[in-house]
């Protein structure tokens, strides 16, 4: 009977949800670390990627008074048999406590978690050269949760969180005598931690992670870590840690110091091939503080982020207590003494943290885990792009039969409740970009046709009819099937560059304009405009750095299969698809756009061209397809060009022999804004608004065609490093001005 009474009352306790109940914030005088009051709005980005990870062993409520008579054994007592695979088995995560709390990570997607390798891993002795490799542990048997940020530990409550699928560390993480190198490790999640965080670590291009990496040493910035571990002393023994953890989320400032002291204060002399192996930079305790000088992260903080001006820049792994300043060898005494930190750089997790192979990342564990949904696992954290990213209907998208009572299909009246068919992937003829509720900006060549000049090889651009043709334009959405019957916008008028033209199979000043119909109710946010000298030095530095930009688009998508590597399958995508490539520079694109074939080649060349990253074999050749025309190109976040045109070329430079296959690549073409000046510029849009005006006599709203969208740097809207502790806002053009301005008069009376 006493048996059944108590297998009954574990079942029902395990099924069952446990609630937890918070009367408050509970703050505990601070020794070494300082509580974090408020994770929701401060301006510290780490505390929102953040998240917690726990041991395995983390369910200890209190058994019944008579199963304790029964098993002989205090009240408390925790039944760790039954926690350890019991609540695993019924997919019950329990509320943790700070002693249940290993190790510290960062979001990266919703399925993965960047951590340290020594969380996920033991060590063991591997010849005789004193290094030990790390082992992963295996993640079904461990039964390691990861739980979402909170400030209290309190308030994680019950099955919130998610158990781990499979730990990834780095190949070579291991013990270097005592000392920990290449400590990156990855957890793969069981299902998405959406329900509990959606705020994820951003991402950089690599150029920049080496930039942070350095200048962090250079210039010794003052970084912030936090975290639940171990943040007190013994009674008595400032330099001895008290094994108890935080129940509070902690934070507290270090500096970085340089390359040789790190050296110094972490074993260099002892490391072998210390240049290769020290992928980290070092932190110091702050001096100003003299009750608090020996700060530093604890045990229970290891894996979760550094970050330095708000830059992600580092992996909490080890830490020592060493003299300040120069290394020395005699005994330590107390008072010198002084906490130092060892954070691996994220500048040496490019699969990770990089821009230029997250995707990459992505698939690899696609083929590894799955293929129900190859992008699961690739997030990136940045300002949505797509969010002033329209598409272009042909005119010709309804598939049923349509009543015609005026004469012309495309404007009939087919219902009650039908005016805009929902479109399907065949019937988007191009994207653009919403200027403003009743502009779309696009290429050319998506809304002209060509007709030859004379008997000169020039085509010019012969703008189509905007009612004839009865293109439709459709808001952004992740998935065709989300754009619904009426959401979209009927074309009232087309406007292209007077200079639109097509030479020697190369289109030129390919720039476009939608009129809309009626305004564009479905989406409310607007390409950023610039000032004029910005849009010049976005361009010309896009060229000069090779940076790195975004492309996106419903259009062709894949390559023909059966042998032909480099000829598109002519199929359009439903879903809305991304991808990276490198701007290349003005000597390239004239030799891969046909440069030596056109006439004032000088005078035509308004754009930049970009070639497909070398670092995917199987995709080397990605680039835009045939329906991504006319779509906003974005680099660092700016948006500096036009979809236009693509090819594939021998990579490298301009070769004539016959093209080799391993060595093709794709190359794009995009009209820079950088001449768009009436659509893309401050100073001059409101003159084009007041042309628009005048031309459809609407004088209820002269102003209509009009509106000035900032970019809007936001704290959570990074992925190049531009954001700031507060969000950056340029209200007026005069404010701009000014600041030109000054910046002109400092420079000449230097």
């Amino acid at each position: 009977m006493d048996r059944s009474r108590i297998i009954s009352y574990f079942f029902i306790f395990f099924v069952s949800a446990r609630t937890v109940a918070i009367d408050g914030a509970r703050v505990r005088r601070v020794i070494e670390g300082s509580p974090l009051l408020d994770i929701k709005t401060t301006d510290y980005l780490s505390t929102r990627y953040f998240v917690a990870i726990g041991s395995g062993h983390n369910c200890d409520t209190p058994i019944p008074d008579f199963v304790s008579e029964l098993i002989g054994k205090p009240k408390d007592t925790e039944v760790t048999f039954i926690n350890s695979w019991g609540s695993h088995l019924v997919g019950r995560i329990c509320a943790p406590k700070p002693g249940h709390l290993l190790c510290t990570g960062s979001l990266l997607t919703p399925f993965l978690v960047q951590t340290a390798c020594h969380c996920l891993a033991s060590f063991e002795e591997r010849g005789e050269d004193d290094f030990h490799r790390g082992v992963k542990h295996n993640a079904q048997e461990v039964g390691f949760t990861v739980h979402p940020a909170r400030r209290l530990v309190e308030e994680i409550l019950t099955n919130e969180g998610v158990f781990c699928r499979d730990f990834i560390i780095h190949p070579k993480c291991g013990e270097d005598g005592v000392r920990l190198i290449y400590d990156y490790a990855l957890i793969l999640l069981y299902s998405s931690f959406d329900p509990y965080q959606t705020f994820y670590a951003p991402i950089y291009p690599v150029a920049d992670l080496a930039k942070m990496w350095l200048d962090t040493m250079a210039k010794e910035k003052v970084c912030l870590n936090i975290g639940f571990g171990r943040y007190k002393w013994l009674e008595g023994k400032p330099y001895e840690e008290d094994n108890a953890r935080s129940d509070i989320l902690r934070h507290g400032w270090s500096r970085a110091i340089n390359y040789k002291e790190c050296y110094q204060k972490f074993g260099g002399p002892y490391i072998k091939n210390y240049t290769e192996r020290s992928s980290f930079l070092c932190t110091v305790s702050l001096t100003y503080r003299p009750k608090q000088r020996e700060q530093k992260s604890g045990k229970g903080d290891s894996g979760g982020p550094v970050t330095c001006d708000n830059y992600y820049v580092g992996i909490v792994a080890e830490g020592r207590y060493f003299y300040r300043g120069e290394y020395k060898t005699v005994t330590f005494t107390l008072q010198p003494q002084v906490g130092y930190d060892k954070r691996m750089s994220t500048a040496f997790s490019a699969y990770e943290n990089s821009i230029e192979y997250r995707a990459d990342m992505s698939y690899n564990i696609y083929d590894l885990y799955g293929p129900e949904d190859p992008l699961k696992d690739f997030r990136v954290s940045a300002p949505p792009f797509k969010v002033y990213f329209v598409t272009i209907g042909s005119g010709h998208n309804c598939e049923q039969a349509l009543p015609d009572t005026s004469g012309n299909s495309n404007f009939a009246t087919f219902g009650s409740d039908v005016r805009i068919c929902a479109p399907h992937p065949e019937h988007l003829l191009c994207t653009g970009s919403l200027l403003s509720p009743f502009l779309v900006q696009t290429a050319c060549h998506c809304l002209a046709t060509f007709r030859k000049r004379g008997n000169s090889e020039v085509l010019d651009g012969v703008k189509r009819n905007a009612i004839e043709v009865g293109y439709t334009v459709h808001p952004a959405r992740n998935h065709l099937d989300q754009v619904l019957k009426n959401q979209g916008e009927f074309c009232k008028g087309f406007f292209v560059h007077p200079q639109c033209t097509e030479e020697s199979g190369t289109l030129l000043h390919d720039y476009g304009l939608i009129v809309l119909l009626y305004s564009f109710s479905f989406q409310t946010f607007y390409a950023p405009i610039y000032p004029l000298p910005n849009l010049a030095k976005m361009w010309l530095e896009a060229m000069a750095e090779a940076k790195v930009c975004l492309n996106i688009g419903f259009g062709r998508y894949k390559l023909v299969a059966g042998g032909k590597p480099y000829e598109e399958f002519i199929g359009r995508s439903s879903v809305l698809r991304h991808g990276w490539s490198r701007a290349i520079n003005y000597k390239q694109c004239y030799e891969k756009f046909r440069g030596r074939l056109l006439t004032n080649y000088t005078s035509r060349a308004t754009f930049l061209c970009t070639e497909s990253l070398p670092y995917r074999p199987q995709q080397e050749a990605l680039k835009s397809g045939r329906g991504d025309s006319g779509g906003p190109v974005t680099c660092d976040n700016q948006y500096v060009g036009i979809a236009t045109e693509s090819r594939y070329y021998q990579r490298g430079a301009n070769n004539s022999a016959p093209f080799l296959l391993d060595k093709l690549a794709g190359y794009d073409k995009h009209m820079s804004t950088a001449f768009s000046i009436y659509e893309n510029s401050i100073e001059y849009r409101a003159e084009m608004s007041y042309r628009m005006y005048k031309l459809y006599s609407e004088p209820d709203d002269p102003l209509k065609y009009f509106r000035v969208e900032q970019p809007k740097i936001k704290i959570y809207d990074n992925i190049g490093g531009k954001s700031s502790s507060c969000a950056l806002f340029i209200k007026t053009t005069s404010y701009i001005d000014f600041l030109i301005a000054v910046t002109l008069i400092i420079t000449f009376n230097q």
